[in-house]
């Protein structure tokens, strides 16, 4: 799946809400082999689920995802250009 979605330059998502965190760090470590870009998110419905941001962070980073590889960092000019091709 990640090899397929780095092929068609999509990206999967480190949901950072606890109870929902499906690409935990071993599967974000075989994302990190592959090309594919990474989204962090928070699937916040209150106003304070917004802290779960950094569960979603600290996975990326203990799964040693590159930062250029991650949405959230991207210019907002890069950003833009690449949803545009989605």
């Amino acid at each position: 799946m990640f090899e397929l979605a780095a092929q068609l330059n999509k990206a999967v998502e480190i949901d950072g809400f606890p109870d929902r965190q499906d690409l935990d760090v071993d599967h974000l470590r075989i994302a990190r082999s592959t090309e594919v870009r990474i989204s962090l998110g928070t699937d916040a419905h209150q106003p304070q689920q917004l802290a779960f941001m950094e569960f979603a962070l600290a996975a990326a980073i203990e799964a040693e995802i590159p930062r250029e590889r991650i949405l959230n960092f991207m210019s907002l000019e890069n950003l833009l250009a690449w949803t545009k091709d989605r």
